[in-house]
């Protein structure tokens, strides 16, 4: 997310302890302010572990995918002359559906504050995708803040070619503010976004995430 060399810390064993996630599903919305880093890897995770909530995302956003439903998560590792960048999370979209090669490539970087560096890091993210993989690719920025969102919705300026790098930007108002009833029904992953972005002022919405969550939890740990 910061653009620089991978040192990122191995959250793994953490994220997936029952007295961790418990802790998540008490209270949604409390480790967002309060722990940036730890919010940060569960919203991160929250993608890896439904990669096609990104693609429904991007669709609402206008943009047109073929199969969605064909996904798979790639190596966020892009190697460039300089140092190699991580992003956080990268999902392959495959058209034709044999696993061989991504029709599409989305970049997924979780943006909790500004932060100028990263407007010089996602353009580079974009052709290192486009170039390993030879397919179209975009960066699917997510912001849990209007203003960080509208940051990051700003173009960016490459040069006197005049090329102009967007990123797609994902702020409060753009996750659907679902009903309780529709949380209930809904992918659990796309229900606790909409709590996170909505939550605050809706106990009903958050009562109904917490819910279909625990569902999930309780079936992983009985695996």
């Amino acid at each position: 997310v910061h653009g620089h060399p991978q040192t990122v810390p191995d959250t793994r064993t953490a994220r997936n302890s029952a007295k961790y996630r418990a802790s998540i599903l008490a209270h949604p919305l409390r480790c967002v302010p309060r722990m940036p880093g730890q919010a940060h890897a569960v919203l991160v995770d929250l993608f890896r572990s439904a990669p096609a909530v990104a693609l429904q995302l991007l669709r609402a956003k206008g943009i047109v995918i073929a199969r969605p439903e064909n996904t798979h998560l790639l190596d966020p590792t892009f190697p460039v002359p300089s140092p190699d960048y991580l992003v956080d999370l990268a999902i392959g979209c495959d058209e034709n559906g044999d696993g061989d090669a991504p029709s599409l490539v989305v970049l997924v970087e979780v943006q909790l504050e500004i932060d100028p560096d990263n407007l010089e890091s996602w353009p580079l993210y974009l052709a290192a995708a486009r170039k390993r993989f030879k397919c179209d690719a975009c960066v699917l920025v997510f912001a849990l803040d209007e203003r960080v969102a509208a940051w990051a919705a700003e173009p960016v300026d490459l040069g006197p070619s005049r090329s102009v790098f967007h990123a797609v930007v994902l702020g409060p108002s753009a996750i659907p503010h679902l009903t309780a009833a529709n949380a209930a029904m809904a992918v659990p992953e796309l229900a606790l976004l909409s709590a996170l972005c909505h939550g605050r002022n809706d106990p009903d919405l958050i009562a109904a995430t917490v819910v279909s969550i625990a569902g999930i939890v309780d079936a992983r740990q009985q695996a």
